[in-house]
């Protein structure tokens, strides 16, 4: 009996128990579900506006690739739609910015998918900002190009020497003229500057020619968006949204207008010197950002390829789209196979 009454017991408590964990499992297993609903829901919200404005931006890159004689500039005497493309290039550059800045956090934080994703975000983002900021490579390659051109062997000397130099070099051309180089009263005479620091640094003997072509090398255009510079274009494109809702960025109607009437908006101004006079067909030796484009374009494609990997309901680009894009850059060898 007394066997009995205990076996009925445990059973009991087993079953008890049972229920119990059952009950915990799946309040933990509701709670998790309602938790990553929740966590979709944000994704979403700031990873298609995002999405959106990498892919206009893409595609203008890829157009300004293919027609490389296209030339980026705003003239009074140019007509209407090569002024819109100055323009509308400027916009959606600035849009990514903004919109890198208003989700950014989100899009990190939150885990919709599993940490390498969110994780590979992280790196893609900070890789296409550095596309834009950084140009540590073009000090030496200025150098590089000089000496080249000079006769000299690049290899032959040591790479932390023409590192040395050309940060040295860069330094000199920055403190000179802020890298303004026509507005520079004497270029002739900073550009003996630059060559004598070159041959005195290097232990060069030959003697270097003054010509057109080294001038060009000397005076190399380049421009970085720096990355404090663009949380601060991004602040500028961006309107508060009203009561819960998100912020969102500007229009173009509205951008258009502070283009026109206020000619000293540095955040506009810090923009559009990456694009003014910009052509692809532009010698890369003569100008750093034909190859800073083909990288942000890169860069920008393998972000919006990441954001559209992560599951989430609705498709800003589909896959066909998606594939075009993706097999222009092979084509143009912006991207490997």
């Amino acid at each position: 009996m007394n066997f009995t009454i205990t076996d009925t017991v445990i059973s009991a408590g087993i079953a008890s128990v049972t229920a119990l964990l059952a009950i915990g499992i799946k309040d933990v297993i509701l709670h998790r579900r309602k938790k990553y609903e929740e966590e979709l829901l944000i994704h979403q919200r700031y990873s298609k506006p995002l999405q959106k404005s990498i892919e206009k931006l893409v595609r203008r890159l890829i157009e300004l690739v293919k027609n490389p004689d296209f030339k980026l500039e705003f003239r009074q005497d140019a007509t209407e739609y090569s002024n819109y493309k100055y323009l509308s290039t400027v916009y959606r550059l600035m849009a990514v910015l903004a919109w890198l800045k208003i989700s950014g956090r989100e899009l990190t934080f939150y885990r919709v998918s599993n940490k390498d994703n969110i994780s590979n975000i992280e790196v893609l983002i900070r890789r296409l900002k550095s596309s834009i900021a950084d140009g540590h490579k073009c000090e030496s390659r200025r150098i590089a190009n000089i000496l080249e051109y000079n006769g000299l062997t690049y290899n032959a000397l040591a790479e932390n020497d023409i590192n040395r130099v050309g940060l040295y070099v860069d330094r000199l051309l920055l403190n000179a003229c802020g890298k303004k180089y026509t507005s520079t009263s004497d270029q002739y005479e900073l550009a003996n500057r630059v060559i004598e620091t070159i041959r005195t640094e290097l232990s060069i003997d030959t003697e270097f020619e003054v010509s057109d072509e080294l001038m060009k090398l000397i005076f190399t255009r380049e421009y970085w968006i720096y990355r404090d510079w663009q949380d601060g274009i991004g602040e500028f494109m961006t309107k508060s949204g009203q009561n819960d809702e998100m912020d969102q960025i500007i229009g173009f109607k509205e951008f258009e207008d502070a283009y026109h009437n206020n000619d000293d908006n540095r955040w506009i101004l810090r923009t559009t010197e990456l694009f003014d006079g910009f052509s692809m067909s532009n010698n890369p030796l003569h100008d750093f950002r034909v190859d800073q484009i083909r990288l942000i374009l890169k860069e920008s494609f393998y972000l919006l390829q990441s954001l559209k990997n992560i599951k989430t309901r609705g498709k800003v680009i589909s896959d066909e789209a998606m594939k075009v894009i993706h097999d222009e850059l092979i084509e143009l060898s912006i991207i490997d196979v």
